[in-house]
């Protein structure tokens, strides 16, 4: 796990010095994501930085990783968990490998297929590959975009990093609030790739990769996941129950991999108790699990947490995080965040993060389940408006809506009353529009009351889900559950919750690992039909 930086300019336009002065400022702000080395690659109008966390390879797998001749230099942050068979592929080809590193089967590869490489990698993961013969720089990001990649261009120059910080360290980098992506992050509660805050500064999307050669940009998506199966179509439901649970349990062996200390964040959910349990099958000897607890009761759910840790036989240790530990962290979490992020369990988890670092370098997380398998309680919503707007409208308007609007309010977690003004709110909203208003912060018609004249004459006025560039790119006629999955996996999922995850991480120098989003689980997950995950009153069946 690592942090990159690096740019790519006219020749001739500093000296190798001042290159190196800009690379280092750029990777000083890095350091928290690669506590443990730093290297760099330097020649005329190129420079490509690393600050690295030792996982795997401690003595020879110092970046940047290079190919026989050094005409190829690499740089990576994350892990690719495919490496040995296609190791074992390219020495069979005739590659020569300096190195253990999971990392170098990339340039090797990229060797004998060039970007169609990429295809074939399984793994979390954000690179820069420098192509000297061909004078082309290469950047890629992982399929569900596990791994952050920002870059930037100034005319003629690109410059890239995993964290905007280190954009920000590059001379000629504006400032300058980007006004569509404000608006976006007050429904969104995030900001929605391919944006930032700052305009002419971007996020490089999940599962695509960009190249400069040239003065030219190439930017292509390598990959998408598979269209759903009608039933009667593919696999029985036992037999997708059986294949699942064996693409898991091979998943969950290939992300324990690891030369430093693994261990695992249990939430005592379905997701994160699946990982303990198959993880410790895996292991056959105790891994240690940690939890984080709240004096709040309904947001608080160690007491499952500590049964499952009970019953899985294994070493548990449960932090409780309270006012005070917040406040005491919440300066350093919003610094290593960059953007506005509205997901304020970043700081539990940061604060987890913190105290699990003094045993182990690695955990398992169980983010991507819900996804996947349907895990949200907004899916159920969307079959429920699907029936309530068949109600009469006198029935809606006059009886249900009235009495819904004068429930009492509670501070509990996703209380009652909370999910049904939410719900009836936008039951009547197309389905993108609706899905966003529940999963997000405010309605359109309330962002409109803080926005002065001039903002609001210069952010869109159109929905969001037009304006700003945000879709599935999938068919319309998809059901409301496959639509508002797509918008989960695509955008939260990829800028709220790993963004999460990373971030909170990272600024501790700890690496987090994401099973379920394994490409193999993954697809085989997102090829079923959906009763298979959802029923009448039940989620995440599978």
């Amino acid at each position: 796990m690592c942090g990159l930086a690096g740019f790519l300019t006219p020749p001739g336009r500093w000296t190798q010095h001042e290159q190196r002065l800009v690379l280092d400022r750029m990777l000083r702000v890095l350091r928290h994501r690669g506590p443990d080395e730093e290297g760099s690659y330097l020649e005329d109008g190129v420079a490509l930085g690393i600050r690295r966390l030792k996982i795997q390879d401690l003595v020879t797998g110092s970046q940047p990783l290079r190919n026989e001749d050094g005409s190829v230099q690499l740089i990576l942050n994350g892990e690719i968990y495919n490496a040995p068979a296609l190791r074992s592929e390219l020495e069979q080809r005739g590659h020569r490998f300096a190195t253990h590193s999971d990392a170098e089967v990339l340039s090797h590869g990229y060797e004998e297929e060039g970007t169609g490489w990429l295809y074939r990698v399984r793994g979390m993961f954000a690179f820069a590959l420098w192509d000297h013969k061909r004078q082309k720089l290469w950047l890629g990001r992982d399929r569900f975009g596990m791994k952050p990649l920002y870059y930037a261009e100034l005319g003629q120059t690109v410059v890239f990093a995993s964290e905007l910080k280190a954009i920000l360290q590059f001379p000629g980098i504006e400032r300058q609030l980007d006004l569509a992506a404000l608006d976006a992050y007050l429904t969104m509660e995030f900001v929605p790739s391919p944006r930032t805050i700052l305009s002419g500064i971007s996020k490089l999307p999940p599962a695509s990769w960009l190249e400069f050669r040239g003065g030219q940009r190439t930017i292509q998506q390598y990959w998408n996941w598979p269209e759903a199966r009608e039933p009667g179509q593919g696999p029985s439901y036992p037999e997708a129950v059986h294949e699942v649970r064996a693409r898991l349990e091979q998943a969950v062996r290939c992300h324990l991999k690891s030369d430093v200390p693994v261990g695992v964040f249990l939430s005592g959910g379905v997701d994160s108790s699946g990982l303990l349990a198959l993880a410790r099958r895996s292991t056959g000897a105790s891994l240690p699990a940690f939890s984080v607890g709240f004096d709040e009761q309904s947001f608080d759910e160690t007491r499952y947490a500590r049964h499952m840790a009970a019953a899985a036989g294994v070493s548990h240790t449960v932090y409780t995080y309270t006012a005070r530990d917040f406040l005491a962290q919440f300066d350093e979490v919003v610094g290593t965040l960059d953007e506005p992020f509205g997901d304020p369990s970043v700081f539990p988890t940061a604060y987890l993060a913190k105290q699990a670092r003094a045993s182990i370098t690695v955990a398992l997380s169980g983010d991507g389940g819900d996804e996947l398998f349907f895990g949200y309680p907004t899916y159920t919503a969307h079959q429920a408006a699907e029936v309530y707007q068949r109600l009469p409208n006198w029935i809606r308007t006059r009886l249900v809506e009235p009495l819904i609007q004068k429930l009492p309010v509670s501070r509990e977690r996703l209380s009652w009353d909370y999910q049904l003004k939410r719900f009836i709110a936008s039951a009547g909203d197309p389905v993108e529009e609706r899905h966003l208003t529940w999963m997000g912060a405010w309605p359109p018609s309330f962002k409109k009351t803080l926005y002065t004249e001039e903002v609001g004459a210069e952010v869109p006025t159109e929905p969001l889900w037009g304006t700003n560039g945000l879709g599935t790119g999938r068919a319309p006629n998809q059901s409301p559950l496959r639509r508002a999955q797509e918008i989960d996996l695509r955008y939260y999922l990829a800028d709220d919750l790993l963004v999460k995850m990373d971030r909170a991480g990272m600024r501790y120098g700890l690496e987090a690992r994401i099973p379920y989003l394994d490409q193999e689980l993954a697809e085989y997950a997102l090829s079923l039909p959906s009763s298979y995950h959802v029923g009448p009153t039940t989620l995440k069946r599978l």
